[in-house]
Order: structure tokens, then C-alpha cells, then sequence
């Protein structure tokens, strides 16, 4: 830096102003604070956490408003003792018969719950639901001459429509009774588990324990009486022996 030189205490002042300029713009500093007032590194590091929780935190509200605002009311949805008019397939399990039909069956959403409920207390696969839930069917409300043709059926297997479960399991999400598992297992397991929401416990509750002093009612319940038009007898014969894992796979392919 050239040296300056004065002859007065104000040209002296002058010069001085005039060096400061010069050298703030040919060599500028980032500046400085008082050292009581500076942020360490742990302290840094823990408002950039804050800043990205609070950000994380701004979506996830803003998420469940949209979700919110597009759920759909379950006082708008059949449940309950509402029917559901459900068809399923009812073929003989021996090699060498080939019977099989399509029949109809009216249960309601309280027999469906009430029938795949208790397995979904601690989670289950969907097979294991789908094949309760071809029972309850089954043991359903078929037409007279449906309920007769079944009985005829040696060896009887049961299978329903693919898409038929799949609407009735959206349905009762949709109702807030079931959701997707989600205890961790083994990678090996490819299943899909199903489960009761706390709502569907509280539901499943209602419909199965037993109160204080209530009596009895064999009507009530479609899954524990027998059809309108067959004796106890055929009830019992009408039951269709338990399907393999093989088995399941086999009709599904058909």
C-alpha cells in the first residue's frame, strides 16, 4: 500500500477514511461476532435437524389433510346386517368326479366379520381368509335348490371369485374393521397378513362375547345354525371337508 502523506489533522482524517475504503474492497473479510454470541457445531447441526423434523412434519400434516379430505364416510357403506349376495363355487375333491356348480349365498357383514374375525385378532394371510371366508358363504343363506344340489356333492371344495374377495376385503377397509399386517418376518415369506383395526375389535367384541345374563339365540348368528330347509343331519353333512394348500392353488387355476 502507498504510503500517504498530510499536512493537517484533516487531511490526515481524510487519508485515513480513504485507506479503510480502499482496503475493504481489495481485501474483504467475512466479518466477526462476539464470541459469547457464536453457535458451536453441535449447536448447528441440531437447528438443521429441527429445520428438516419441522419441514418433515409440514408435509406429513399437509398428506393427512388431502387423505382427510378423499376418505370415504363409512356411514355411507352397507355393513352390519346389511347382505352381501356373494357366489361361490362348490365342486367334489375326488379325482375321479368332475362335479361342480355355481351357487348364491346371502350373508351379512356382521357374519363375515364375525367368521373371519377371530383369526385377524393376531394377523393372518389372506388365504387363511379367503378360505374362512368361503365357509361363511357356504353356511350361508342359499336358495332351496341350491341348498340341495350342494348336499349332493361328495367330497365337497369350495372356491369364490377372486374379484368377489378382493371387493370384500376392500369393504371392510373401507369400513375401518381390518388393515394390512405389520409384524416383521422372515424374507422368505411372501404372504400378505391381514389384521383387525382397533375398530374391528371393538366390532368382532360386541358380536362374540357372551353378556351377563343374555339368552341364547341360534337366529341370530347365520354361521351357527343350520339352513332354513335342512335338518340337522344334513347341516352336519353339508360341511365341506377342509381344503389343502395343493388344493387351494389347483381351483384357483381354474
Amino acid at each position: 500500500m502507498p504510503v500517504k502523506y498530510f499536512t493537517s489533522a484533516a487531511e490526515l482524517g481524510g487519508q485515513v477514511a480513504m485507506s479503510l475504503v480502499n482496503l475493504v474492497d481489495a481485501q474483504p473479510g467475512i466479518g466477526w461476532v462476539r464470541g459469547d454470541t457464536v453457535l458451536s457445531g453441535e449447536a448447528e447441526r441440531e437447528i438443521l435437524t429441527l429445520r428438516a423434523q419441522l419441514a418433515e412434519a409440514k408435509e406429513k400434516s399437509q398428506t393427512l389433510v388431502a387423505e382427510k379430505n378423499q376418505q370415504i364416510d363409512p356411514a355411507t357403506l352397507v355393513g352390519g346386517e346389511d347382505l352381501v349376495n356373494v357366489a361361490l363355487r362348490v365342486y367334489s375333491g375326488n379325482w375321479n368326479d368332475d362335479t361342480s356348480m355355481w351357487v348364491r349365498s346371502k350373508v351379512s357383514w356382521n357374519d363375515i366379520l364375525g367368521t373371519i374375525g377371530p383369526a385377524l385378532i393376531d394377523e393372518a394371510t389372506e388365504d387363511e381368509v379367503e378360505s374362512k371366508l368361503e365357509l361363511c358363504i357356504y353356511l350361508g343363506d342359499m336358495g332351496e335348490k341350491d341348498n340341495e344340489a350342494v348336499t349332493q356333492v361328495k367330497n365337497r371344495q369350495l372356491s369364490m371369485q377372486k374379484r368377489d374377495f378382493e371387493t370384500i376385503i376392500v369393504h371392510l377397509r373401507a369400513l375401518g374393521l381390518i388393515e394390512s399386517g405389520t409384524r416383521k418376518r422372515v424374507p422368505s415369506d411372501t404372504n400378505k397378513y391381514l389384521r383387525l383395526t382397533p375398530l374391528g375389535q371393538q366390532k368382532l367384541s360386541a358380536l362374540k362375547a357372551i353378556k351377563r345374563g343374555a339368552k341364547k339365540n341360534p337366529e341370530k348368528n347365520t354361521l351357527s345354525k343350520a339352513p332354513v330347509k335342512a335338518t340337522a343331519k344334513k347341516a352336519a353333512e353339508k360341511i365341506p371337508a377342509k381344503k389343502t394348500p395343493a388344493q387351494r392353488r389347483s381351483s384357483a387355476t381354474k
